[in-house]
């Protein structure tokens, strides 16, 4: 899968999930609307289904001066974490390294921090 076409998906599913929620919210709905919406549903579910398909790998990252460790898709050479691409200038994420796993002490350092915060 290329970039182009995850952001697009990531898109997809936003606006699918915007529907969805509107939907609920609504009081009353018709059957037409039901239906419509779970095909809505269907549609995520697929789009669900392709993300599995794209490699996930472990990264260390900083943010600020806080240092951070978590499991993202890797699509090429980017990297991406709730459907946002990690750059410098977008979320501020700086020296992203990949590592085998995180592991116990790296998610006692990370909520140790959380103290100071």
């Amino acid at each position: 899968m290329k970039v182009k076409d995850y952001l697009e998906l990531q898109e997809e599913l936003k606006s699918n999930s915007r529907k969805i929620d509107a939907h609920y919210s609504k009081s009353e709905n018709t059957i037409e609307e039901y239906n419509n919406i779970q095909i809505v549903k269907n549609r995520n579910e697929e789009i669900e289904k392709e993300f599995k398909i794209i490699p996930t790998v472990y990264v260390s990252f900083y943010i600020g001066y806080r240092s951070y460790y978590r499991e993202v898709r890797k699509i090429g050479k980017s990297y991406f974490t709730h459907g946002e691409k990690m750059t410098k200038n977008r979320g501020g994420y700086r020296d992203i390294t990949e590592i085998e796993e995180i592991t116990n002490e790296m998610k006692d350092e990370m909520l140790s921090d959380l103290y100071y915060y």
